[in-house]
């Protein structure tokens, strides 16, 4: 890269002169506004004026006023991050200096601060010439200065600043403060070595071009300034809905961790946003929380927080999750999914269960589709069934009700419709107060029998409680008949063992009046075998049965919400096994029990959700505030969130996107994700534009292609890669302005034993050190968790006497030394960047994962920005000869 000559110098110097000035007043004004407790408490005043009111706007005002207070504080260390010179048509020019969160007044010495989150902030990521409207005024960038700002020896100075204006493109200052400095030995006698010395470093303070920096740290990309496209994308209405697709390194989730520190300082929407807002209410009693991002990992989660909080943004672990921990939860916690110590009906999620065909995998949409149309139709053919039961019943009032809610359900029936429950509901009251009276009826004789068995054995609650204590957790309970039934509320064993029998008596005698036989696997018959000779008079129990078979089919439409969403887990079992009859989805073999696939209770959870938000909609439960319904609505808003966000979107398939789209109140719905296709690494993922377009019908598809990690040599290995693949690869526009030829990656074969890879390490992160004039961020990536410890340390051994440290990741943890070398699985590495990755045992991976060890491979080599080495145990898989012409055999000439 040339260099720009002294005398361009003086043009530059009033630039870094005023740019360190400014640092050190916007500093001090901070300093001085932290000191005071000034806090300018602005953001409700404004944004929310008519949403929350008494304790909950006190409550919000903390929050804000804590935000700001975070916001003063990074000024202390990072002052600006650009100045931009804009003109208006009148030929009026003013400077403004752009800071990365909530500005401040500065109110002194002409100087102007604005955040990159206001309009004003757009012209830090525009080009020299663009032009942007300001308050109704039409002004255009004249030239931009990008900063680094650093504190040392209680001095101001900015690294590789970046300058552009309009007469000429773009340098970059590796230091504002050396610049400044520079020529002083003109005004003293030098001797002739001192002169050619100073002349050199003169030559070093200014760089035509952009100068790419070097990776140091393990993390995600710091890009506190974007480039107008993205800046651009991040700036759309919170009610957008879009995929933001893109090459490794083209800051795709920089841009979503940007939008979201935008759109959660109200200061910063505009008022059709506000609009919205207020339409849709605010989510919880602190809208600045009320938001949700998905990872696939748990390393790259770590990463993504340290990312918001540079933006200054507050992010739990609640607000930053991983699916796999999000969906235990809910199926848990919310959703009666899984079986949990205090819930013996639900299913057992097994991650290995192989239930699923591996076409399903590549057909979850219509998968999901089918399921959904069957699990309705049988939902509301049950309530059909129901619903003749009762009109055939010799009670009038009963009857009329049957009749009423078989017209409803045939109808229903036709067109699988939910809004048909509108109709039921509206009768609500009626159906509930007669469903209560023989509730009442039916719990006074089973508890009736039961006070008979317990006067007769006064232990004889504890034996039952015992033995249910012994009754097999993975039975195939579907039987949600009497689940939600309780005669007594549950407050100790012997409660427990009360409605144990109570629950087993009603089924018992309902089958006994419906002449069919319990399951011999469910709970209620393993209780009765377990009673024999204790049980009541068959004559007794059908007169209780038949009145406990009335009311199952009236209490079907006292909330009928209720079978539908709670009752998806067992019709998902019903149906999993007829579709496996058909040979449809399953895998033939599979033996059910009660397990489940994670992807089965992904779609379980996506139908109870779509469902439940279906509910909410219903005229009739909305109207009502005694519905029963209400709790099913409840349960469902307390999950929502303002906004939704997900990276690395295509390793999440289509039904779990599904579930996190569905999470943002319809009206509302805004949802943002990142993602790459060609890094998709699990077999589950989404595989195509259709298919997220199904996840969110009003979602839309942006592409961005200025990669800003990786040099040119590295970029055209990882498009070779994709073309191999069966991908297409899309061209990577560069960054202007940056020359980033890079090096040729290399690669050995035959290397088996682990001191003989540490040695061919070794060797290449030498020469990556000399190359660089340090030892910058390097990772080994290796084909599976085992090869862990013993790459990390062989490699340990053969750097000891180059003082370089080694760090094994197991798991992706990354707690520890700042400058070591990092050997980590591949299936952690997602989304972060080194300088220099090294990927051992690739045709092991190939062996044991051939479906997407390429993907694999893409996602490793496109972590480095500029040095890539392979090495293979034996060779290169077949697949992949055709790169054997891209590789070098080492660094040396670097």
């Amino acid at each position: 890269m040339g260099t720009r000559q002294m005398s361009d110098t003086a043009e530059i110097k009033p630039i870094a002169e005023e740019a360190l000035f400014a640092f050190e007043v916007i500093a001090e004004t901070a300093q001085e506004n932290l000191k005071s407790g000034t806090v300018q408490d602005r953001t409700m005043a404004f944004a929310y004026p008519n949403i929350l009111t008494g304790g909950e706007a006190v409550e919000n005002r903390s929050h804000i006023a804590g935000g700001e207070l975070a916001a003063r504080k990074a000024l202390l260390t990072e002052p600006a991050i650009a100045r931009v010179v804009i003109e208006s048509d009148a030929g009026d020019q003013k400077v403004v200096y752009i800071c990365r969160n909530s500005a401040i007044s500065i109110g002194r010495d002409g100087i102007e601060l604005a955040s990159s989150r206001a309009l004003m902030g757009r012209f830090a990521a525009l080009d020299i010439g663009d032009t942007e409207t300001i308050k109704g005024e039409e002004y255009y960038l004249v030239a931009k200065t990008r900063f680094q700002p650093r504190r040392k020896h209680q001095e101001w100075d900015s690294e590789n600043s970046i300058i552009e204006w309009d007469e000429f493109g773009p340098v970059t200052v590796p230091s504002l403060l050396k610049l400044l400095r520079s020529g002083a030995s003109d005004l003293i006698d030098v001797d002739g070595l001192s002169a050619l010395l100073a002349e050199e470093s003169e030559n070093e303070l200014v760089f035509e071009g952009i100068r790419k920096s070097l990776i140091e740290a393990m993390s995600l990309r710091d890009q506190p300034i974007l480039d107008k496209f993205q800046d651009e994308i991040f700036r759309l209405p919170i009610n957008s809905q879009l995929l933001l697709t893109g090459p490794p390194g083209t800051g795709k989730t920089t841009t979503l961790i940007r939008r979201l520190g935008q759109k959660l300082d109200a200061n910063f929407l505009d008022e059709s946003e506000i609009s919205i807002l207020e339409q849709n209410g605010v989510k919880s009693s602190d809208p600045q929380s009320s938001w949700i991002m998905f990872t696939p990992t748990e390393l790259l989660k770590l990463y993504v927080k340290e990312a918001f909080n540079r933006e200054g943004i507050a992010a739990s672990d609640y607000r930053i999750q991983t699916w796999d921990g999000y969906r235990n939860r809910i199926a848990r916690e919310v959703f009666p999914v899984l079986r949990t110590s205090n819930r013996k009906v639900g299913l057992v999620q097994k991650s290995n269960a192989n239930h699923l065909k591996p076409q399903t995998l590549a057909q979850q949409t219509a998968w999901f589709e089918h399921f959904e149309l069957w699990h309705r139709a049988e939902f509301w053919q049950t309530l059909r069934t129901a619903a003749d039961s009762l009109s055939k019943s010799e009670d009038a009032n009963i009857a009329g009700i049957g009749r009423a809610m078989l017209q409803v359900s045939a109808e229903a029936v036709e067109v699988g419709s939910i809004s048909k429950l509108d109709t039921i509901y509206a009768r609500g009251e009626a159906i509930r107060n007669r469903s209560a009276a023989l509730k009442k009826t039916i719990d006074e004789r089973l508890r009736a029998f039961l006070n008979l068995r317990v006067n007769t054995d006064r232990a004889f609650l504890d034996a039952l409680y015992a033995f249910t204590e012994t009754l097999s957790d993975t039975d195939d309970n579907e039987d949600a008949e009497d689940e939600e039934e309780e005669t007594f509320t549950p407050t100790g064993k012997r409660t427990i063992a009360g409605n144990a029998y109570t629950n087993a008596m009603r089924s018992y005698a309902r089958s006994l009046a419906q002449k069919q036989p319990l399951r011999k696997a469910s709970r209620a018959a393993q209780v009765i075998e377990w009673l024999g000779d204790r049980l009541p008079d068959k004559d007794i129990l059908v007169e209780v049965g038949k009145a406990a078979a009335l009311r199952t089919s009236l209490q079907k439409f006292t909330n009928p919400a209720n079978q539908l969403i709670n009752g998806t887990r067992a019709s998902h079992q019903r149906y999993r096994r007829e579709a496996q009859k058909e040979g449809l989805w399953y895998q033939a073999d599979a033996d059910f029990g009660g397990y489940a696939d994670p992807l089965e209770i992904d779609l379980i959870l996506l139908s109870m959700i779509r469902n439940s938000a279906e509910i909410a909609k219903l005229p009739a439960v909305l109207s009502d505030d005694t519905s029963p319904a209400r709790a099913i609505i409840e349960r469902f808003t307390g999950l929502q969130v303002n906004q939704v966000m997900v990276d690395e979107a295509t390793d999440f398939s289509p039904i779990q996107l599904a579930a996190m789209a569905a999470l943002t109140p319809n009206g509302l719905n805004s949802f943002f994700a990142c993602g790459d296709f060609n890094q998709r690494v699990t077999n589950w993922g989404s595989r195509t534009e259709n298919e997220i377009k199904w996840v969110a019908p009003r979602i839309t598809l942006r592409h961005i292609s200025v990669s800003y990690r990786q040099s040119v040599k590295l970029s055209e290995f990882a498009n070779r890669l994709i073309e191999l693949s069966g991908g297409t690869a899309e061209p990577q526009a560069k960054s202007k302005f940056v020359n980033n030829e890079g090096v040729d990656p290399v690669f050995v074969s035959g290397l088996s034993k682990s001191t003989d890879i540490a040695q061919w390490l070794a060797g290449r992160i030498i020469e990556v050190e000399r190359a660089v004039a340090t030892l910058p961020s390097i990772a080994v990536l290796v084909a599976e968790e085992a090869d862990v410890d013993p790459v990390a340390s062989a490699l340990e051994v053969a750097l000891e006497s180059e003082n370089i440290s080694v760090l094994a990741c197991r798991d992706g943890q990354v707690k520890g030394n700042e400058a070591a070398v990092r050997v980590f699985n591949v299936e952690h590495i997602k989304g972060l960047e080194f300088e220099a990755v090294f990927f051992l045992g690739l045709d092991k991976l190939a062996e044991q994962k051939p479906d997407v060890f390429d993907k694999y491979l893409y996602v490793g080599a496109t972590r480095a920005a500029n040095f890539l080495g392979i090495a293979c145990d034996k060779d290169l898989p077949k697949q992949l000869n055709p790169l054997k012409s891209q590789f070098a055999d080492g660094w040396n000439q670097v």
